[in-house]
């Protein structure tokens, strides 16, 4: 189980900057990152190495966050893997929330991280011990 902040911030240039900017002063690694704006506005999904902290110091600086909960898996990265994992998922009912990853090591694997309705079903269906 990890910790993704999701952060609101304004749509306009540097306001992702500015949020990063906060976690390299107090040197907290971003370890995934999404970003998106709709409007006048926008949201950063951030894994971070100090969650906590690096929620905190946005909060201190004015910045709307909330910490949610993430299941972090490995998947193989090939044709319908994510396919198949969504559908475990909506057979058991689970809603996928977010979901952002990327492929680190090359085309052998994924890492994703997946924000879901009911953790404790997911983590039961995807076969993810605590």
């Amino acid at each position: 189980m990890v910790t993704v902040l999701n952060v609101v911030l304004q749509n306009h240039p540097g306001s992702l900057a500015e949020v990063l900017e906060i976690m390299a002063r107090a040197e907290i690694n971003v370890d995934a990152i999404e970003a998106e704006a709709q409007g006048d506005f926008g949201t950063v999904r951030l894994l971070t190495s100090k969650p906590k902290l690096a929620g905190e110091l946005l909060r201190q600086d004015g910045y709307e966050v909330v910490e949610a909960e993430a299941l972090q898996l490995m998947l193989p990265n090939k044709y319908g893997e994510l396919a198949r994992l969504a559908k475990k998922l909506a057979d058991s009912n689970v809603n996928v929330v977010s979901l952002f990853g990327t492929s680190p090591n090359g085309p052998n694997d994924g890492r994703l991280v997946l924000r879901v309705n009911d953790t404790k079903a997911a983590r039961k269906v995807l076969g993810i011990s605590d």
